[in-house]
């Protein structure tokens, strides 16, 4: 009897904890959405929910077109990051799975501990590198320091679904006359979609949502992304609440859509990488 309340108590607890975090992320989430379909009078009222919502302010936004480039240039700067920063942790974690040296396993940790270095402490090197390299406003650069940023949970993800993959295809494969980048992507590229989606609907959003990269390396107005848009768009119709929380909403929409569509796959993925840190 003991051990049935203690389970209910401890059931009831984590609803509550889980129902309380939705609360505090959820709330201001959906205050600015409701926000979105209000006049901007209304807004300064204070008032939670629109007393007669109108799809106006997203009209207004969705006409700029400052506002279409950059959200051209945000999915530019995701995609091409997306692609190199999983083609480049997997080439580093297929030999960190493979190999037995010790410095493979070297690499490996400092893949992982450079997970806890502040990536804002090494902005003043970078950015003077970028200078010097002449990669200052371009959107192919900031798409590669993305990539780079991606490495360590890249390297994570990839190494422990490879040790699941067996060793005896690839073998047979190598047999066969399949060179080494052919192997990987006729035999290890096809098993990887689900750690594959997983890593991209991890760091999808925060390459979307990033702002102090972008802000520090484009210069040029029509290769700024949606992030540094909102930024000036607040400062050009600070009086437009309206406009200002149909943008944010617009923005919030794209990393909200790609977590539904691949949410199964990113489950499968952590049951896989789960069961290779065990491994």
């Amino acid at each position: 009897m003991g051990t049935r309340a203690g389970t209910i108590a401890s059931t009831t607890g984590r609803y509550a904890v889980a129902s309380l975090a939705l609360l505090v992320i959820g709330v201001p989430v959906l205050y600015g959405f409701l926000n979105a379909w209000k006049p901007s009078g209304e807004i300064l009222l204070s008032r939670f929910l629109p007393k007669s919502p109108s799809f106006d302010n997203f009209a207004r936004v969705l006409a700029d077109p400052r506002v279409l480039r950059g959200v051209l240039n945000s999915f530019f700067v995701c995609f091409a990051a997306l692609v190199l920063g999983c083609a480049l942790s997997l080439l580093a974690a297929i030999p960190i799975a493979r190999r037995r040296e010790r410095i493979f396993s070297l690499f490996y940790l400092v893949f992982l501990s450079s997970m806890i270095i502040p990536t804002i402490s090494g902005f003043v090197t970078l950015y003077v590198m970028m200078v010097r390299l002449h990669l200052v406003d371009s959107t192919v650069a900031v798409s590669l320091l993305f990539a780079v940023n991606m490495l360590p949970i890249g390297v994570l993800i990839f190494t422990s679904f490879v040790k699941t993959v067996p060793l005896e295809i690839e073998e047979a494969a190598r047999i066969e006359g399949c060179g080494y980048f052919r192997r990987i992507a006729l035999i290890v590229v096809p098993l990887l979609r689900a750690p594959l989606m997983s890593l991209v609907v991890l760091q999808f959003p925060s390459i979307w949502n990033n702002f102090l990269i972008p802000l520090l390396f484009l210069r040029t107005p029509e290769k700024k992304t949606l992030t540094l848009l909102i930024y000036n768009y607040t400062r050009d119709h600070e009086s437009d609440f309206g406009a200002i929380f149909a943008l944010i909403t617009l923005g919030m929409l794209v990393p909200l859509v790609l977590f539904l569509f691949a949410r199964k796959q990113v489950e499968r993925s952590i049951g896989i990488t789960s069961g290779g840190l065990k491994g």
